[in-house]
């Protein structure tokens, strides 16, 4: 089955394009890195085959990005998969996987988070991605679609806590912790990777999945798993919380767990150490 994956050459899809190629699927990588826009229709239908699956991972996915250019990230993130949408109705795709985030939910009201929650989003980058799961019912296009939690992993460079905390301890500088009593839903991109692998076969469409390890874990004690893998011996910088945070935010991944068979296998500590881990020790995945 051919899968055309956009957004390929990002974060997500460097771990995701090999399980999927493992399990059997012809990718074809469509990204802005490529030359390929998925605001520009014409490319698009160039590219979609009647009968193939899409993976919709592009996105203006980082707050500061979306902050410092609202218009991109609209234009990216609601425009580009309206396009996406449009072009997989016309050509008869077989479904869309459409990759969202826990930021849809915020502002917080209550937790476990479930896919019951209200959807709104309190910044640019959470709200333009409650707009882009607007397009998936006003185009009627089959679809799966995956809210993602706090993603991290190897290659990942995307200024959140842990990289945040590793740049500085690499540069000598004391770890910054914004807040420290907020938690959050860590997943590791592996898992990600297998959640997207089981949405692009699972049978259940029309279907919303939260998509993360199902754990609260604070911003201090993730902090102090940080200090422990790497060895960081110093204190903190402490800086007030930032605004588009929840005081808590953890999933409800029950429903993942039953209809679409997702396990997610990494704990926060194994995960950060495969993450950290240098090239000359390997990069073998963990044992089950």
């Amino acid at each position: 089955m051919k899968v055309l994956v956009t957004g390929s050459e990002g974060f997500v899809a460097g771990h995701t394009i090999p399980v999927l190629e493992a399990a059997g699927h012809e990718v074809v990588r469509y990204d802005l890195k490529l030359g390929q826009d998925i605001c520009d229709i014409e490319q698009l239908r160039g590219m979609v085959e009647p009968g193939m699956k899409i993976l919709h991972l592009a996105a203006v996915a980082r707050f500061p990005e979306a902050d410092a250019n609202p218009v991109e990230a609209y234009r990216t993130n609601v425009g580009g998969t309206a396009t996406v949408l449009r072009v997989a109705v016309e050509k008869g795709v077989e479904r869309v996987v459409l990759a969202s985030t826990g930021s849809v939910y915020m502002p917080v009201w209550n937790v476990p988070v479930d896919e019951h929650h209200p959807v709104a989003g309190n910044s640019h980058y959470g709200f333009s991605k409650a707009l882009a799961e607007k397009m998936l019912w006003l185009h009627k296009a089959p679809f799966v679609m995956l809210r993602y939690s706090h993603l991290y992993g190897k290659d990942k460079r995307h200024g959140g806590l842990i990289d945040s905390f590793v740049e500085r301890v690499a540069l000598g500088l004391r770890p910054v912790l914004y807040g420290g009593g907020q938690t959050s839903d860590f997943c590791n991109v592996k898992d990600v990777a297998k959640a997207n692998l089981l949405a692009l076969m699972t049978p259940h469409l029309g279907q919303i999945f939260n998509i993360g390890s199902g754990r609260e874990i604070s911003t201090r004690d993730a902090a102090e798993v940080l200090r422990k893998v790497t060895g960081y011996k110093g204190d903190f910088e402490l800086g007030e919380a930032r605004v588009v945070d929840a005081a808590r935010f953890y999933y409800d991944i029950t429903k993942a767990r039953s209809l679409l068979g997702y396990d997610p296998q990494w704990g926060f500590e194994e995960g950060l150490r495969d993450m950290l881990m240098s090239p000359k020790e390997g990069l073998n995945e963990k044992s089950h």
